[in-house]
């Protein structure tokens, strides 16, 4: 059944990570799995809702954890976590906004140089 404990852990932990900032979720990441495998690790079918009795829901759990940390430390890692967010929204719509006009010149230009041949084969019969 170390299978099926490894899933539940695994699932359960990815909802509590989607559910805090990036800069935080190695840390929590590893934090939580030692401590899940830690109260965990005699039991031999492990099921969501001992797993929910001892930490909570995903997101109990991911609340309690951002209201234990610092509010200014939170708060700065919010702003920076926009503002990475805002520059890769600018820098998508840059790049998106130079390919536009490329590939229209790429169109338009690639078929101005493709010359056209014919074939001017001559056949003489011998009699």
């Amino acid at each position: 059944m170390k299978n099926t404990n490894d899933s539940i852990i695994k699932n359960y932990i990815k909802k509590v990570t989607k559910l805090i900032p990036g800069t935080y979720r190695s840390r929590l990441k590893t934090e939580l799995q030692s401590s899940i495998n830690e109260c965990f690790h005699d039991a031999p079918e492990l099921t969501v809702s001992m797993l929910q009795e001892r930490f909570g829901t995903p997101e109990h759990f991911a609340t309690e954890y951002l209201s234990g940390m610092d509010g200014e430390e939170l708060q700065a890692t919010l702003a920076r976590s926009k503002k990475q967010k805002r520059i890769l929204t600018i820098a998508l719509i840059a790049l998106l906004l130079l390919l536009i006009p490329i590939s229209i010149w790429i169109f338009t230009e690639g078929d101005r140089h493709i010359g056209y041949y014919t074939d001017k084969t001559y056949y003489h019969e011998t009699y």
